[in-house]
C-alpha cells in the first residue's frame, strides 16, 4: 500500500465513524504532534552526552540501514493515524478521547501472556513475605504486594535506612542464564528466605531473633545482609521448642541496576530468588497521606526494565511501567511462616469511601508491560550491582546526655532546707505504701574504680554476650566503652560502689525494693549535683548494675528486693556507672528521698569523693 492508497483508505474509514469533523482533525493533529515530538526526542538522544546511570532508558531498536530508517520515519505518521482511526471504529469516541487526554488508555499495554510468549519469561509478583504467588489482574496488571511489617523511619534515619516496599517479584522462565534489570527510581534489592529448625540450628535462629539494624554487618550467619526478618508460625516460637520449622527473610540492596548470572545467583534460574523495590528519596510529608503511601508514590510512573539472557545466548527484554493505586486486600490464601493475614487482590479501589464494611485495601504498585524486544540490555552497566558487595552501614544511635535536670511533673527539683545529711547522719525512708518510715539508711561509703568490680561480669554491664556490639552501642549512646581485656571503663567515667547499712524499723517483715513507684526517679538512691540556685542535676546513667547484700546480684530477679525481718540490718550494695564530672563536683549528693517538688533527704558526698 503506497501513501496515496493509505490516505484513500483513511478517508473511507473516517466516513463510517460517527464523530465530528473537528474530532477527526484532532486525531490527525495528535498523530502529527506525536511524530514531531518523537523526531525531536530521537535527535536529542542522538546528541545527548551519555548518562552515568540510566534514568528511563528502554531497549533500543536494532540498527537499520539509513534508507530503512528514513522509510520508517516516513511511515510513522500514516501508521499512527491508521491505528487511531481503527480505535475510533472499534471503541468509539469516548475511548479515543480518554487516550488523548491521559486517561486509563493513554499508555498502551501488552498482554502478559503475549509478553511472556514473545520473551520466554514473565515477571511474577509475590506476597511481601514470598509465601504466595500473586495473580495478575484481568486487564493484565502485575499487582505488587506491600510490606506492612516494618515502620518507616523519619528524618535522617530514613535517608540512611530507607524503605523496603515489599513489592516483590521474580523472573520466571526456562533456561534463564542471566538477568539484567534497571529501575528508574530508587534501588532494587535481592530477597531470599532461609529455612531452619530451632532444634538443629539454635544459634542461627537466635542470631536471627536478635538481629536489628544496629547489628547490621555483625554475626556469624547474617552479616552480609542489609535487612534480616525472622519469621515463624502465627503465635511465635515457644522457648525450647525443638525441631520447629522457622525461616529468615533476607534482603540485600544491589542498586538501581542489577546484573546477575545463574552461576552466581542460582535462584534466578528456578525463581526462588526475588527482587524488591527500595527507596530513601524525599517524599511529601505534607501530602495528607500515610507516609508509607507517599513513599510508594515515588515509584508512580517509573519504569522497570528486565532483560533475560538464555542458555542458548539469545536475549529478550520487557519494559514495565509502574503505577501506584489502592488495591483491595483479601484473607491470605495460604498460611505463611510470616503469619500473613491479608494479601493484595488484583482489583483497584477507585474510591476508598465506596468500600463496604469489612473490606480492606493497601496502597501499592502495579505494573503494565509497555514494550518487548529481542534486544540486549540497553542500560549502562558500569554501575550495576553497585551495593551488592557492601553491607549498608549499621544504624547509629543518638548520643544521650550523661546528666539530666532533676524534675518531677515538669518542675525542677530543688534541695529542701535541712535535706543534706552529713557523715554520721541517717536517712529514714518509708515503705512501698509511703505511710511510715520503715527503713533507716546509714551514711554511705562510696568506692570509685576504673576497673569492673568483682561482683560484676562484663555482660552485666553491657547487657549483651557480644561485647564488641554492646560496646559500640554504649559508646554511641553514652560515650563510654569497657575494654574486653582489662575491663577498664573509658576516661571520664567510673564504677561507683555504694555500701550502706539498712535496718528494718518496722515491727513486721518488710521488703526493700531496688525500684519502686515511690523511688522511680532514684532506684533506691541516685547521684546528683546542685547548681547555684539549689536545683539538682541527676546522673542520667541511673540504672543499677548490681543490687544486693554482698552475695547474689538481685538485679533482674523478681521481685528485685531485699527481704528483712523485724529489726534486721543488712549491708546493701549498689553499683552504678557515674560520670567523673558528677563524682568530682563538691556539691555531689546521693539522693534517697523526694517529696513533692523537692529533694528531702540526700547524703552530702562532696567532701569524701
Amino acid at each position: 500500500m503506497n501513501e496515496k492508497e493509505f490516505r484513500e483508505r483513511l478517508a473511507a474509514a473516517q466516513g463510517n465513524i460517527k464523530a465530528s469533523q473537528e474530532l477527526k482533525h484532532r486525531v490527525v493533529a495528535e498523530a502529527l504532534r506525536a511524530d514531531a515530538a518523537g523526531s525531536e526526542e530521537r535527535d536529542a538522544r542522538t546528541h545527548a552526552a551519555p548518562a552515568k546511570r540510566p534514568t528511563r532508558r528502554r531497549p533500543q531498536p536494532a540498527k537499520r540501514a539509513p534508507g530503512a530508517a528514513a522509510l520508517a520515519r516516513r511511515w510513522a505518521l500514516p501508521a499512527a493515524a491508521c491505528l487511531v482511526a481503527g480505535a475510533l471504529v472499534v471503541a468509539g469516541v469516548p475511548a479515543l478521547t480518554s487516550a488523548l487526554h491521559g486517561g486509563p488508555s493513554a499508555t498502551s499495554s501488552i498482554a502478559l501472556d503475549e509478553a511472556a510468549a514473545r520473551c520466554g519469561f514473565s515477571v511474577q509478583a509475590w506476597a511481601s513475605d514470598r509465601s504466595t504467588a500473586l495473580e495478575p489482574s484481568e486487564n493484565d496488571m502485575i499487582v505488587f504486594d506491600r510490606d506492612l511489617s516494618n515502620g518507616l523511619y523519619e528524618g535522617e534515619r530514613y535517608k540512611t535506612e530507607g524503605f523496603y516496599t515489599g513489592c516483590l517479584f521474580s523472573i520466571e522462565g526456562e533456561g534463564i542464564a542471566r538477568v539484567q534489570m534497571n529501575v528508574t527510581h530508587g534501588r532494587l534489592y535481592r530477597f531470599t528466605t532461609e529455612l531452619c529448625t530451632t532444634g538443629e540450628e539454635p544459634e542461627k535462629w537466635t542470631e536471627a531473633l536478635s538481629w536489628k539494624p544496629t547489628k547490621r554487618g555483625t554475626g556469624t550467619y547474617f552479616s552480609a545482609y542489609d535487612n534480616v526478618v525472622p519469621i515463624g508460625k502465627p503465635g511465635g516460637v515457644s522457648e525450647g521448642s525443638h525441631g520447629k520449622l522457622v525461616g529468615v527473610n533476607l534482603a540485600k540492596i544491589f542498586g538501581s541496576t542489577i546484573d546477575v548470572t545463574s552461576a552466581d545467583e542460582p535462584g534466578i534460574a528456578d525463581g526462588t530468588t526475588s527482587f524488591g523495590l527500595w527507596t530513601n528519596d524525599d517524599y511529601d510529608e505534607e501530602a495528607g497521606m500515610f507516609p508509607f503511601d507517599t513513599a510508594v508514590d515515588l515509584f508512580d510512573g517509573q519504569t522497570l526494565t528486565v532483560t533475560v539472557t538464555f542458555e542458548d545466548g539469545h536475549c529478550t527484554t520487557q519494559v514495565i511501567e509502574l503505577h501506584a493505586a489502592d488495591m483491595k486486600t483479601v484473607p491470605a490464601s495460604t498460611e505463611s511462616l510470616g503469619g500473613m493475614r491479608q494479601q493484595v487482590a488484583p482489583e483497584i479501589v477507585q474510591d476508598r469511601e465506596s468500600l463496604r464494611e469489612g473490606e480492606t485495601f493497601v496502597h501499592t504498585l502495579y505494573g503494565i508491560v509497555v514494550e518487548t524486544s529481542n534486544e540486549p540490555f540497553a542500560g549502562d552497566l558500569s554501575q550495576a550491582n553497585e551495593y551488592a558487595a557492601t553491607v549498608m552501614p549499621a544504624m547509629t544511635l543518638d548520643r544521650q546526655p550523661v546528666v539530666k535536670p532533676a524534675q518531677r511533673d515538669g518542675h525542677a527539683l530543688a534541695v529542701a532546707e535541712g535535706a543534706r545529711l552529713e557523715p554520721g547522719d541517717q536517712a529514714l525512708v518509708s515503705g512501698e505504701d509511703g505511710s511510715t518510715a520503715s527503713f533507716s539508711l546509714s551514711f554511705p561509703a562510696v568506692e570509685r574504680t576504673r576497673t569492673l568490680p568483682k561482683a560484676l561480669a562484663l555482660e552485666d554491664v553491657l547487657g549483651e554476650t557480644d561485647a564488641a556490639y554492646a560496646n559500640r552501642i554504649s559508646e554511641q549512646v553514652h560515650g563510654y566503652r569497657i575494654d574486653e581485656e582489662t575491663h577498664e571503663i573509658s576516661d571520664g567515667f567510673s564504677f561507683a560502689t555504694v555500701t550502706m547499712d539498712v535496718t528494718n524499723e518496722a515491727a513486721e517483715a518488710r521488703q526493700l525494693p531496688l525500684n519502686s513507684e515511690r523511688l522511680r526517679e532514684l532506684g533506691l538512691g541516685e547521684f546528683a549535683v546542685v547548681d547555684g540556685q539549689g536545683n539538682a542535676t541527676f546522673n542520667a546513667l541511673n540504672e543499677a548494675l548490681y543490687f544486693g547484700d554482698g552475695g547474689e546480684n538481685l538485679k533482674g530477679t523478681n521481685p528485685c528486693a531485699l527481704s528483712f525481718e523485724p529489726g534486721e540490718t543488712k549491708r546493701a550494695t549498689i553499683i552504678k556507672i557515674v560520670p567523673d564530672s558528677v563524682l568530682d563536683d563538691p556539691s555531689c549528693l546521693f539522693v534517697v528521698d523526694i517529696t513533692g517538688a523537692g529533694i528531702t533527704q540526700a547524703f552530702a558526698l562532696g567532701a569524701q569523693m
